[in-house]
């Protein structure tokens, strides 16, 4: 398994909020389709578990920060700024 793989399965179980290696590589194989153009190949939960266990995280870590210094150096500095009036609407619930 490549770290291309791995981090396209890691992606995927944090956007879509998936708990468990499992999880993940069912979901991974019911979207067999779409993985296959990403360039990754079938994921098997050993596989995974493998990798993650021997591949250290501060590749990843070290990803996030370029990336997070590349979005804050595209952000706007001064903000948003509306003509008119803005509403906003919360459904938020609070137990």
């Amino acid at each position: 398994m490549s770290r291309w793989s791995q981090f396209v399965a890691l992606s995927f179980a944090q956007l879509a909020g998936r708990c468990s290696l499992r999880d993940i590589v069912s979901n991974l194989d019911k979207q067999r389709r779409k993985s296959y153009h990403l360039g990754i190949a079938k994921v098997s939960r050993s596989s995974l578990a493998r990798i993650n266990e021997q591949q250290p995280y501060p590749l990843y870590e070290g990803l996030f920060w370029k990336r997070l210094a590349r979005c804050q150096s595209l952000a706007l500095k001064d903000g948003f700024r509306f003509k008119n009036k803005l509403y906003s609407l919360d459904a938020s619930t609070i137990d």
